[in-house]
């Protein structure tokens, strides 16, 4: 009686204590996390730096927008030395224009002690500071940032004589562009890290075919299409990336939780909220699972890709 031939779907089966287990058909590409070491703690890492990469990018995002937000939201009145108005008479005029204007929500007037403060890192002594003709400064929070402060400062400027009002504008427009050039950097690191990652993958799949050469010969003679070998290294590469994957995202969602453990301590008042902070909120974890997702499927594309590619070359 003869025997079957064998085709590229027959399964090897170990009945030993009553299971079945499916060996590969290609040499090293079954299912085992362990498979392609090397290969494992490469794209691990790449993932660990793309996790960071992701991170840094929605750190300046929500720095960004605090930054936006918190100059839109505030103005400074200066109230220069004048002649023709006493210091007292331009900061009670400015106080009740202040306390009258729609959108303004609080006008707290800047101590001299405050202001020399934030001098003192410049010009030195505060003593020095003490002779100098310093303007009274007025800090004005706003209801919200789409007040008409145009019309103020005209109303300002109109009573009282050496007043200005800065609305912040120049600086606003700079952190937004410093911002998004940060965030376009962190989305350009990203994107260099996804393309080596491809790379990565076409040279380990090369190698693997050339170790596996004589068998994919051996499955063409027995009828096997390019796309079932294909398919097979492409299962090989997508589990070998989703378990380093994994292993990246979760380096990193420790390195996150730790560094912003560590954040919180000692935090300055005086520059909360101009910093990007460490204190990740949750949606950083849950945009993290989109690496695995990205990840797999490149491994998966680019190693049935190359597959494709080079048995139409050489078969």
């Amino acid at each position: 009686m003869s025997t079957p031939s064998p085709t590229p779907e027959t399964e090897q089966t170990d009945t030993h204590a009553g299971r079945a287990m499916t060996a590969p058909i290609l040499p090293g590409t079954g299912h085992s996390p362990m498979a392609g070491e090397g290969l494992t703690r490469v794209i691990a890492i790449m993932c660990f730096l793309a996790s960071v990469a992701l991170g840094a990018w929605m750190a300046v995002g929500q720095a960004a927008n605090n930054w936006t937000l918190n100059l839109a939201q505030s103005l400074t009145l200066q109230l220069k030395p004048n002649a023709e108005m006493a210091a007292d008479e331009q900061m009670a005029t400015a106080l009740e224009i202040l306390k009258k204007a729609p959108g303004v929500v609080e006008a707290t007037p800047v101590s001299d002690t405050r202001a020399a403060s934030l001098l003192e890192p410049w010009l030195g002594d505060s003593t020095i500071i003490a002779t100098l003709p310093l303007p009274k400064l007025v800090e004005i929070k706003l209801a919200s940032s789409g007040s008409d402060v145009s019309a103020l400062a005209s109303q300002l400027t109109a009573a009282i004589p050496g007043a200005v009002l800065d609305d912040h504008s120049r600086w606003n427009n700079r952190l937004a562009r410093f911002a998004g050039a940060l965030r376009w950097l962190a989305f350009a690191v990203l994107a260099l890290i996804v393309t080596a990652s491809a790379m990565i993958v076409v040279f380990a799949t090369r190698a693997d075919m050339a170790s596996n050469h004589e068998i994919i010969e051996v499955l063409h003679l027995i009828g096997a299409e390019d796309r079932f070998i294909a398919g097979q290294f492409q299962k090989h590469f997508q589990w070998i990336a989703l378990w380093a994957s994994l292993m990246g995202i979760g380096a990193a969602a420790i390195v996150f939780l730790a560094m912003g453990q560590i954040s919180a301590f000692n935090v300055d008042p005086d520059t909360q909220g101009l910093l990007p902070t460490l204190a990740y909120r949750p949606e950083l974890y849950s945009a993290l699972f989109l690496i695995p997702v990205l990840t797999v499927v490149t491994a998966a594309l680019t190693a049935r890709q190359t597959v494709l590619r080079v048995l139409k070359e050489v078969m």
